[in-house]
Order: C-alpha cells, then sequence, then structure tokens
C-alpha cells in the first residue's frame, strides 16, 4: 500500500487541529511547572514569568496564581537573581571566557535589574585583566595570529561579539605586530544568525557598545 505525502499532511494537519489545547494551570500547578523547568535549566525571574505566562489562565486570575507561584519559589529558595546573575556570570568568565560587556547584556536580556547586574559584575570582574580574559577567549576559540586582513577582521569581530573593549582588540593586535583594520573605534556589532548582518559603524564621538541580536 502506497502513501503519498499528501495524504500524510493532510493526516498530520487534521491531528493537530484536533488536539485540545492545554488547560490552564492554578497555583499549584504554576509551581510545580516553575520547579520542572528550574530543574532543566537556571532561569532568572523575569524568564520564568514569561514562561509562567503562557500556562497561565490570561487576565488578573492567572496574574495572581503567577505571582503568588513566585513568591513560593522565592520562599523555598528556587528562585534568586543575586545567585543566578553571581553563576551566570561566573560561568560565562571562567568557561567561556567572555567579556564584562557580553554578559552585562546577555543579563539585561535575562530581566535582571540594573543595579544587581552593576554589582555582581564588579564583584566578578572588577579585579580581572581584560586583555588577558580576551586572550585566553582567544585560546578557547583556537584563533593564532592573523595572516591577512581577513583574519584580521575575523579576530576584530570575535572579540568585539566577546564583550571586550576595542582598546584591548588593538593592543592584542599591536602586540602580534598586526594593524588593526581601520574601522571607527566607536562600533556596534550586530550578529544575527537569521540575515548575517554587517558591523554598522556608528560616528567616531559616539559610544562603544555591543550588540547581539538572536
Amino acid at each position: 500500500m502506497r502513501i503519498d505525502s499528501a495524504s500524510v499532511f493532510c493526516a498530520y494537519a487534521f491531528a493537530r487541529k484536533s488536539a485540545k489545547p492545554r488547560p490552564f494551570l492554578s497555583e499549584a500547578g504554576l509551581y510545580d511547572f516553575a520547579v520542572k523547568t528550574l530543574g532543566r535549566a537556571m532561569r532568572s525571574e523575569a524568564e520564568l514569568r514569561r514562561l509562567m505566562q503562557s500556562r497561565a489562565e490570561p487576565g488578573e486570575p492567572g496574574a495572581a496564581a503567577i505571582a503568588a507561584a513566585l513568591t513560593r519559589l522565592r520562599e523555598h529558595g528556587y528562585l534568586d537573581d543575586a545567585a543566578f546573575a553571581e553563576t551566570y556570570a561566573r560561568l560565562r568568565q571562567e568557561n567561556e571566557k567572555l567579556g564584562l560587556r557580553r554578559v552585562r547584556q546577555n543579563l539585561q536580556q535575562k530581566g535582571v535589574a540594573s543595579a544587581l547586574i552593576a554589582e555582581t559584575l564588579e564583584a566578578r570582574y572588577g579585579a580581572t585583566n581584560e586583555e588577558t580574559l580576551a586572550r585566553e577567549h582567544l585560546e578557547r576559540k583556537r584563533l593564532r595570529k592573523p595572516e591577512n586582513e581577513k583574519e584580521t577582521a575575523r579576530i576584530m569581530r570575535r572579540l568585539v561579539a566577546a564583550g571586550f573593549s576595542t582598546g584591548v582588540i588593538y593592543k592584542i593586535l599591536r602586540q602580534w605586530d598586526v594593524p588593526p583594520r581601520p574601522w571607527p573605534l566607536s562600533t556596534t556589532w550586530t550578529r544575527s544568525r537569521a540575515t548575517n548582518s554587517r558591523p554598522l559603524p556608528l560616528p567616531p564621538s559616539g559610544p562603544f557598545s555591543v550588540r547581539l541580536v538572536a
């Protein structure tokens, strides 16, 4: 018996259409959902709240259930943004060798409070030698001294995306006796898997920043 692809697609579409929507979770259900979610991966409170909103009843009843579940999670030690931020920053620094700017941006995207981010990064990066960390990042990525302009540009992009300042990047290139590419010191680097966009220069007097688009 031969089954064509059109028949399979129709059956799949019918099954999806006829599937019942998931019921909304009560406060107890949201609490259990959150505990299981946190057991799979670290989450900030803002991230967890967003996930719970997809399972809670819309409007005031759902918001109240989420608030109550979050309170229980804090009381039971499952949810602590200070501990989350410290652990996240430590792992990104020690394991991935990321610079302060990249970690700050990631924590902002995860909804951690600005004051807590500043406190966490001061404790984690305050005594860190940025140049040493940048060289460790290059070693981890197995990036060696560039042999041409194209390789130089690649290393500059990697280091900017990893959160290192242009001053440190240029210092490493000078010690390699490699002239840096003639980019402005003030650069916004945008990386997008969907668009593969290129670096966007800012005016020379503008601030230095790194912006990563997921």
